[in-house]
């Protein structure tokens, strides 16, 4: 049962990515750039998934992912998503945990955008300050009260779809680079959402 469950897991990415491969291979046959404008962008966060050979990436490389993440979910909500992506050029070869920017800004939309009527403005933001590095994700939404803001930082809220938690970005992020670094969250009931990871700055790759 173990093999069969790894043989799967095998066929199942890439046969899905081929198939992505097909369709954009028919959206572009038929005239449809947004569809294979969609399809293109899946393949790549589906490329970037099953690729198992680093679990760490430069900020640049993360942003890409976010980049794509966002043209899907910009096709989905139109003009009710407004996404700003903002890396300083200083900041972009520096090495971060694989995933940590593209949970935050799943998150953001999870209880920014879809509990909300208004257009939701989400932020990301990666720059350096003084020796540290700081990845931002902030959002307009209707923010957290106390309590479920409480629960966020200990984990009981996570975050959907790749099931990656909020504690787990922390304690790779420590992992990494030791305990005065890691994921802060800092919300206000109706004033949105801030989540700040800090890192050092590193100068080269």
């Amino acid at each position: 049962e173990t093999e069969f469950k790894a043989l799967q897991a095998q066929i199942n990415p890439h046969f899905l990515y081929n198939t992505l491969e097909s369709i954009n291979w028919l959206a572009k046959t038929n005239r449809q750039p947004q569809i294979s404008k969609m399809t293109e962008s899946l393949g790549f966060l589906l490329r970037n998934a099953i690729n198992v050979k680093t679990d760490v990436l430069t900020i640049e490389e993360e942003a890409e992912i976010v980049r794509h993440y966002f043209t899907i979910q910009r096709f989905r909500f139109e003009e009710r998503l407004v996404f700003e992506l903002d890396i300083e050029p200083s900041v972009k070869k520096c090495r971060v945990p694989k995933l940590v920017l593209q949970p935050l800004a799943e998150n953001a939309i999870t209880y920014c955008l879809e509990p909300f009527i208004e257009p939701c403005h989400i932020q990301i933001k990666a720059y350096k300050k003084g020796e540290f590095v700081y990845l931002k994700v902030a959002d307009n939404g209707p923010g957290m009260d106390e309590d479920f803001l409480e629960k966020a930082r200990k984990e009981l809220v996570r975050t959907t779809g790749r099931g990656i938690g909020l504690l787990n970005i922390d304690e790779r992020i420590q992992l990494m680079f030791g305990k005065g670094y890691g994921l802060t969250i800092s919300s206000e009931k109706n004033k949105g959402t801030e989540m700040m990871i800090k890192i050092p700055f590193q100068s080269g790759v």
